[in-house]
């Protein structure tokens, strides 16, 4: 059985006729759910113990929702190389705000890649993910190929894992306007977060740089679509509405 991931990969290493949909998940991939046949063969080989050299799968049920307990097989990628970033929207899927990317390599040999992950947390701010991506939008040059990915960076201090995007183009690793890497420190015009107290007890808020972010995205998606000539209507942000996160997969 041969599958046509476009050009997904994995560094060790379900779809429609014209586009394959992936997930960002927090562990760091590209998650492409597998169905009928590509799936019974991973179930397959997961029930006689011979997945775990396979990297590039896991089986696992869903947490919640109503599907709760269901058993799926899925595509783990991190790496989605030499394509240009055709278009960008925010969507609503799941009671979630999300971001959705859509990436092609241009031969029209391959399927179309729609990554998305959530837009916001259930707290109102942006995700890490999405944060990362905002971030390096300064940067990004519209129209020159790029090689996108996740990563994972774990802050030395509280040891908890942070999800990144990195995007490579011309050779050259984006890096954030808002960020000096050899002072460790901020810059640029990015508002800071806030401490505040709610109910006696002190918290971050980050609702100025959420904003911030998202004015950044809503352009980068006009800007996108006017390069490319878009025709459908890009969906953009035009407000920071706090959500529970809802989570069915």
């Amino acid at each position: 059985m041969k599958a046509n991931d476009g050009n997904l990969i994995l560094s060790e290493s379900g779809s429609t006729k014209n586009i394959i949909y992936v997930e960002i998940k927090p562990d760091c991939y590209f998650v492409r759910r597998l169905n009928n046949e590509e799936a019974d063969d991973i179930f397959l080989k997961y029930d006689e113990g011979n997945l775990d050299n396979q990297k590039q799968y896991r089986v696992r049920e869903l947490q919640m929702g109503p599907n709760k307990g269901q058993r799926i097989a899925e595509k783990l990628f991190d790496k989605l190389p030499k394509v240009q970033l055709i278009k960008a929207f925010e969507n609503e899927a799941f009671g979630q705000r999300r971001i959705c990317l859509v990436f092609s390599d241009m031969t029209g040999d391959t399927p179309d890649i729609h990554i998305s992950s959530p837009l916001l947390n259930g707290k109102g701010h942006i995700n890490s993910f999405a944060s990362s991506f905002c971030d390096k939008i300064p940067k990004i040059e519209i129209g020159t190929p790029m090689d996108f990915g996740v990563y994972k960076t774990t802050n030395k201090k509280t040891g908890k894992d942070k999800g990144n995007i990195g995007i490579e183009q011309r050779g050259v690793n984006l890096t954030s306007p808002y960020w000096d890497p050899v002072a460790k420190e901020r810059i640029g015009d990015k508002p800071k977060e806030k401490e505040v107290v709610k109910l006696g007890v002190k918290e971050w808020d980050y609702s100025e740089p959420t904003e911030f972010q998202l004015k950044i995205f809503n352009k980068f998606c006009q800007d996108l679509n006017a390069y490319w000539g878009n025709e459908d209507e890009v969906k953009t942000t035009k407000e920071v509405v706090p959500e529970e996160e809802v989570m069915p997969f």
